[in-house]
């Protein structure tokens, strides 16, 4: 059966494709002789270094979020960022008198990453020791090193205009949360408020840049656990078997870009999802029940059963949650002719239609009845 050895699986953990693991998604500059000379409590009039914007700016253009964390007074030190031009760079910045990890775990938390995705820049080697201590997850670099981590290996990010758009994405996420606050304590009324539209279409070669990207960032919405590369995608592109659809989603605060991505084979009364990857930035909208139903109503004849592979990670417990909200069982008894664990749904007796989103087919329809042939890999 398809996939079982396609991706290399060792000792339950999931085998990335080279170069993907570990890629730092965002970066947490200090301020005072970090970014700029001088310090500012001090009553220097700070200067930025030399070489520093242009390494913001091109970790911005890759994808790669930025934040700070400074001891400093918030409004003078707001004050100097304003001055320079680069205020709007940063998000979520912890400018204050807490220890430095605490910052990057609040960080961490308003951007629903893990600490692993982080790297921390200070001149000051007892700041990183200290964010090494409490985060261990962190790398950390000395200020001397900055322009040096933009050809470093786990500062790659991505060329795609999804990753060029990334700190804009945050930022409207920012302002669904700001009214979400003000509105009611009814979360189903807001969402629908939101007027949220998720497109589907079928995989083009424009999308292989961005595809490959969400499938090594995602972790949360990761259904399957994998991470694999454009070779494997392209692989399967090339399989009859499968058909690929990609996913873009958008609201009345702006534009999510590609937000998912499904792998998707048939056998007889089951339509079978190999692989679901999700963006964390969609998570807690319903948009798990969304692409269900769009990927049933859109497969003829209409499958009988949906199954969903699904295998645990240490970070996507909230997608088998979305599964076992759904009413979705562990598939025991074979009824998805599985080579790996899965889900099960009889979609005659559950409606997962959604009254929250309304979905686009752009291009978009369901595999033929085909059984995937055995693919083994050396």
């Amino acid at each position: 059966m398809f996939l079982a050895c396609d991706f290399v699986i060792e000792d339950g953990r999931e085998a990335a494709a080279p170069g993907v693991a570990n890629q730092v998604k965002c970066v947490v500059f200090d301020l005072d002789d970090t970014l700029w000379t001088g310090v500012l409590l001090h009553g220097d009039r700070p200067r930025l270094r030399p070489g520093v914007e242009r390494v913001l700016r091109e970790l911005d253009r890759r994808g790669i979020l930025l934040s700070l964390a400074s001891k400093n007074d918030y409004g003078s030190a707001w004050e100097q960022l304003i001055r320079m031009g680069l205020d709007d760079l940063f998000l979520h910045p912890q400018i204050g008198w807490q220890p430095k990890s605490i910052g990057i775990a609040r960080i961490a938390d308003h951007l629903n990453l893990g600490l692993d995705a982080f790297a921390f820049v200070d001149d000051n080697p007892f700041e990183r020791a200290e964010v090494a201590a409490a985060c261990p997850e962190v790398v950390a670099f000395d200020a001397a090193e900055m322009e040096a981590i933009l050809d470093h290996p786990r500062f790659r990010g991505s060329d795609s205009v999804d990753a060029a758009r990334r700190r804009q994405y945050y930022r409207d996420e920012m302002a669904r949360n700001a009214v979400r606050k003000q509105s009611s304590h009814d979360y189903g009324a807001f969402l629908r408020s939101c007027d949220i539209e998720l497109s589907a279409r079928t995989f083009a070669s424009k999308d292989l840049d961005r595809t490959a990207e969400l499938i090594q960032r995602t972790n949360q919405l990761n259904f399957s656990g994998r991470h694999y590369g454009r070779d494997d995608i392209l692989r399967l592109v090339r399989d009859s078997c499968f058909r690929i659809c990609v996913m873009t989603c958008r609201d009345r605060f702006g534009d999510y870009g590609t937000i998912g991505v499904a792998v998707v084979a048939r056998l007889g009364a089951t339509l079978r999802i190999e692989d679901l990857m999700l963006s964390c930035r969609v998570q807690g909208r319903g948009l798990e029940r969304a692409v269900f139903a769009h990927l049933i109503t859109s497969t003829a004849p209409r499958p009988e059963r949906l199954w969903v592979r699904f295998r645990p990670t240490a970070r996507n417990a909230p997608a088998r949650q979305a599964l076992e909200d759904l009413g979705f069982r562990l598939d025991c008894d074979g009824a998805g002719d599985v080579d790996g664990a899965g889900f099960i749904l009889d979609v005659t007796h559950h409606d997962l239609q959604s009254d929250v989103i309304r979905v686009i087919a752009d291009d978009w329809a369901g595999p033929a009845d085909q059984r995937p042939s055995a693919t083994t890999l050396a």
